[in-house]
């Protein structure tokens, strides 16, 4: 007498495919989808005008962050336009770099553009936070005239250590020059010095750490769950620009 065939619960059909796809020939190595990762420098600095900064920068990528605000910079290429995030208050910003508000800081005239000269490279080689980097120097056309020097409060000459190891496209130099009051250079900086008539020396840029990293791609998007802001003003002046809203409603 033949035996009668018992339906195949639902169940275990659905065991039975998925251990097909486990041994089937090139199934087996299956795995879910990884965010796809940048490698890149982690770079942490100290800039006199606006303190800490924890930077990101890759070929095509930069995002440089004040951890302590949550106000952050990203950049990407092929446009380079500037996304202004604030990590404290979850709010964004993106503009075209042309329409980049308040952008230049009030030094920036004197301490760079008086200087009157583009960047020029010295044969000096050194290590900075264990970077190979090159100095290069940018001089005033008056540093002659010593009475110009005794009273002057510019900038005399400046003095910039570059990473050469951290080239940077022309769009790239354009942000990061503007970003940290310095002028267009090719590559990243790691420290600034001005020497000034009667302040002397002063430090504008420090660099405390070089590190190679892999970082998630969305770290130079924006996060899906940032809300738009109508402007600059509430990404750079945080919840202190919050309270000040709500008041002006």
């Amino acid at each position: 007498m033949s035996r009668k065939k018992r339906p195949v619960s639902a169940k275990r059909a659905a065991s039975a495919f998925a251990a097909l796809l486990l041994t089937a020939p090139g199934l087996g190595a299956f795995t879910p989808c990884r965010a796809e990762k940048v490698k890149a420098w982690r770079i942490l600095q100290h800039n006199k005008l606006v303190g800490q900064r924890d930077v990101y920068i890759a070929p095509g990528y930069l995002r440089a962050s004040n951890n302590k605000t949550g106000q952050t910079l990203v950049s990407t290429a092929p446009k380079w336009e500037v996304l202004l995030l604030n990590t404290k208050t979850r709010r964004y910003f993106s503009t075209p770099f042309e329409n980049w508000q308040g952008r230049v800081p009030a030094n920036f005239e004197e301490t760079v553009r008086g200087l009157g000269s583009k960047p020029q490279a010295v044969n000096k080689i050194r290590q900075v936070a264990g970077m190979r980097t090159q100095l290069y120097v940018m001089r005033r056309k008056q540093i002659d005239d010593e009475k110009f020097i005794a009273d002057s409060f510019s900038s005399l000459f400046s003095q910039y250590w570059l990473a050469i190891d951290i080239p940077m496209a022309p769009g790239l130099s354009k942000i990061v020059g503007v970003y940290y009051a310095l002028p267009e250079l090719p590559y990243f900086p790691l420290t600034a010095t001005y020497h000034k008539g009667k302040e002397g020396i002063s430090n504008d840029l420090l660099t405390a750490s070089c590190t190679k990293v892999e970082v998630d791609k969305s770290v130079f998007a924006i996060p899906p769950d940032y809300k738009k802001a109508k402007a600059e003003f509430e990404i750079m002046a945080g919840a202190a620009g919050d309270d000040l809203l709500e008041f002006l409603r």
